[in-house]
């Protein structure tokens, strides 16, 4: 397979994640506000499956995620900071 037809794959298998939206339960919404709520319906899954290894990141700043999301790095971006923030509240 050419370069090209890999990067079309990885950012075909990225649009299948991103195109899914979890619920968020309505006990952690009272935790974030309405645009975080929001961003994390939309990004949820496909941050749980990079998180995961399911979905192989395709740019620095997923890798980055990874990183923050396994605690080796501290979260700098407010989107970094939500997901800290939401997965403490799933593992508490």
């Amino acid at each position: 397979m050419e370069h090209k037809e890999c990067i079309e794959e990885l950012r075909a298998e990225h649009e299948v994640y991103l195109s899914k939206r979890q619920d968020i339960p309505e006990e952690f919404k009272e935790e974030f506000s309405n645009e975080e709520v929001s961003f994390l319906e939309q990004n949820a899954v496909w941050l749980s499956a990079l998180m995961s290894g399911e979905l192989q990141p395709n740019a620095c700043e997923q890798v980055r995620f990874i990183a923050v999301a396994n605690g080796i790095i501290a979260p700098s971006t407010d989107s970094e900071r939500i997901w800290k923030r939401f997965q403490l509240l799933c593992n508490a």
